[in-house]
């Protein structure tokens, strides 16, 4: 009896560490919260415009996939040529949008959840591009792992400062609403 007993107690302990190794295997943002996107799950686009030397706006981020997954947090975002070698950029923070309207934070914050086909904002600034090419793409690092490709943007901000690094603002994962602007 206790040689089945034993076998038992082994087989529980072994179901308990492999429900425990899966668990591991996904991140989650928060208990209850959906596993964070992988990069071959996202999609994303800038959405700029001219604005005194500089291009402001905002990069849509959308979930390509057919699964929820979560986002949060602030990524780096590094111009790259054609080669995907990074041209040096200085990395700045902008808070989120809905701070900088003195409003509360939105429900869930930071996580933002991305149902399929649903969609997150990051506030992005860009200044002071010196470079004769402009960048073939720029690469999105995640902060929970991983980097996804971004295509190009069809205009670059104005050389102000020549030697000088390129300069990036760049603002968490947030809701799209309200739509930022600047």
């Amino acid at each position: 009896m206790r040689g089945r007993s034993g076998r038992r107690s082994a087989a529980i302990v072994a179901a308990l560490l492999a429900v425990s190794t899966l668990a591991g295997a996904a991140p989650t943002a928060h208990a209850g919260v959906p596993p964070f996107c992988t990069p071959d799950m996202l999609r994303g686009r800038f959405d700029l415009t001219g604005a005194a030397g500089s291009l402001v706006g905002q990069i849509v981020v959308k979930n390509a996939s057919y699964s929820e997954c979560t986002v949060k947090g602030r990524s780096r975002l590094i111009p790259v040529n054609a080669n995907g070698e990074a041209y040096p950029v200085e990395q700045n923070s902008v808070p989120p949008y809905w701070r900088s309207l003195g409003q509360p934070p939105p429900p869930g914050w930071p996580n933002v959840v991305l149902v399929p086909d649903g969609r997150a904002w990051v506030r992005f600034a860009w200044a002071n591009w010196c470079f004769m090419n402009p960048p073939d793409r720029w690469r999105m690092v995640l902060p929970w792992g991983g980097a996804r490709r971004i295509p190009a943007i069809d205009s670059t901000p104005p050389c102000n400062q020549p030697g000088a690094k390129s300069m990036v603002w760049v603002g968490p994962f947030e809701p799209p609403n309200p739509a930022p602007t600047h």
